[in-house]
């Protein structure tokens, strides 16, 4: 059967199937219901009646928009439906958001050529520095030691 892409969010018990599936780290139900009420919006993919791959957007809708997410069943993959959810996904926020929005992703390891051939650029490039990140809880505690070191 093919794919069916849907533009909405997916459900807390579809976001944790697939995360708990694919060992990206499970939080417990209520707070993967508040990060999902906080996403900008979603897709799931579908086949034959089962949620198999999601993907969502989290930032401001104006001026930045991240992809989060973007997970695919272990037995779906390098099947096309990475690829086609994403196009679907991308038009969906074509449609809905400035043009002028900046579309951020940190991609996993060994996944880049995939979003190359959507469009976006590695970094750091010219122009781009390196991409990165850090919990919160990392940086309030360097925060913290460096306000303890000035004083």
């Amino acid at each position: 059967m093919t794919l069916k892409v849907e533009n909405r969010m997916p459900n807390a018990a579809e976001f944790i199937a697939l995360r708990v599936e694919t060992d990206w780290g499970v939080q417990d139900r209520q707070t993967t219901q508040a990060a999902l009420n906080a996403s900008l919006c979603g897709a799931v993919g579908i086949r034959d009646g089962q949620t198999i791959a999601m993907v969502r957007a989290v930032g401001d809708g104006v001026l930045n928009i991240y992809i989060q997410d973007v997970i695919v069943s272990k037995n779906a993959r390098s099947r096309g439906v990475g690829k086609a959810l994403l196009h679907a996904f991308v038009g969906h926020l074509g449609e809905t958001y400035p043009s002028s929005c900046i579309i951020g992703l940190f991609a996993a390891e060994g996944q880049s050529e995939f979003y190359d051939k959507f469009g976006f650029v590695s970094r750091p490039t010219l122009g781009f520095g390196p991409g990165m990140h850090a919990t919160l809880s990392i940086l309030t505690q360097a925060a913290l030691a460096k306000a303890h070191d000035a004083a």
